[in-house]
């Protein structure tokens, strides 16, 4: 059970709680069991609003039964008029802010005197630290989870919070199933879901590294299909590795599917091959196995770590290189396809394993 909020802060009547997160889909994730915490605090008797960077953002959060108020950043216009705009939308409404961890926290303070929020808990380090109620200590490769357990500990919450989980419903799991015969991949095993590009590019690992795990997986799986995922940008790179791989059933999805078609599709892959993506972190909220490329970020940092996945990153000394800003490094290019085949093959094996036990258990077959 979470506990009460209000033996640490103090909120006036007619005042609420702002949750900030507004940076990427990834990141909505990974922040998704501290906004549980606040938005399920016992005895609450305040709104929360939260600020999103898009409406596609909050389709994550949708269906988890949370009591909020979404703000939408990308619907306000970067000059005056919009700074006005969001100024007369959350000025005097919230007593508490909570930041989800690697916001700005130049933002976060700005926000906390422009709103006239009595506190305001994240992430940050010096100077900004000492005009914050809490802070977690900045950092490039402390566990995320660890980081929102320190701003929830400070707010009163039992801590670890739970790992990010996303339901689906019953109408997108049957959509999800009806779409794999429709392309010809009823009945195939194993379902291997790609993405084949990242919006950075120091985190896109090479297309024809793509194509030699994935032809290196074929040799061990007869029956591998692929699900290709990722926004209409990255459809080229899908394109340059599809094309490598004749007689693998492929279903391309890139720029096809919503944030909630894509969850269920994801949930329907035995395992899902990216970088460092928010498409990763979607795949183990539905609890899907990932094999994550990490390069110039930390996968310590950002790797799922309750979904039985693996995470792969470079053995070279800058690794990770992002310390809040991009620095020309191809560390990824180090990752080879190899690896990622081998670390994949892990994956699908321990999951059949893991269904024959489970089969086992319900038939009462004794192996």
């Amino acid at each position: 059970m979470h506990r009460r909020v209000e033996h640490r802060v103090a909120i006036r009547p007619r005042r609420g709680v702002l949750f900030v997160d507004c940076q990427g889909l990834g990141d909505v994730v990974q922040s998704l069991p501290l906004l549980k915490a606040v938005c399920n605090c016992d005895g609450r008797a305040w709104p929360v609003r939260v600020f999103f960077a898009t409406q596609q953002h909050y389709e994550l959060v949708r269906e988890e039964n949370l009591q909020l108020i979404p703000i939408f950043a990308g619907e306000l216009r970067r000059n005056a008029a919009g700074l006005m705009n969001l100024w007369t939308r959350l000025a005097r409404k919230s007593d508490l802010i909570v930041c989800a961890p690697e916001m700005s926290p130049g933002k976060l303070v700005l926000l906390k005197y422009i709103t006239g929020a009595r506190y305001a808990v994240g992430e940050a380090s010096t100077p900004y630290s000492h005009f914050l109620s809490f802070s977690a200590a900045t950092s490039w490769t402390e566990p995320y989870a660890e980081a929102a357990d320190k701003i929830a500990a400070a707010l009163g919450f039992e801590t670890p919070l739970d790992p990010p989980s996303i339901r689906l419903r019953s109408d997108e799991i049957s959509w999800a199933e009806s779409e794999l015969p429709l392309a010809g991949l009823a009945n195939t095993w194993p379902l291997v879901g790609i993405q084949c590009s990242s919006v950075a590019p120091p985190k896109r690992w090479p297309s024809e590294n793509f194509s030699l795990a994935i032809q290196n997986l074929r040799d061990h799986f007869a029956g591998l299909a692929i699900v290709s995922f990722g926004s209409a940008d990255e459809r080229t790179a899908a394109a340059e590795v599809a094309e490598t791989l004749a007689g693998v059933p492929w279903l391309e999805g890139t720029g096809r599917w919503s944030i909630r078609e894509t969850l269920a599709m994801l949930d329907r892959c035995d395992v899902f091959i990216s970088g460092d993506t928010g498409l990763m972190h979607m795949a183990a909220a539905v609890g899907t196995r990932t094999v994550s490329i990490f390069g110039p970020t930390s996968a310590a940092r950002r790797a799922p770590r309750n979904n039985r996945g693996i995470a792969l990153c470079p053995a070279t000394a800058c690794h990770p290189c992002f310390r809040g800003r991009w620095t020309p490094c191809d560390c990824i290019r180090q990752v080879s396809p190899s690896q990622v085949s081998d670390a994949t093959k892990c994956c699908l094996e321990s999951a059949a394993k893991e269904y024959q036990d489970k089969t086992r258990a319900v038939t009462g077959v004794v192996a």
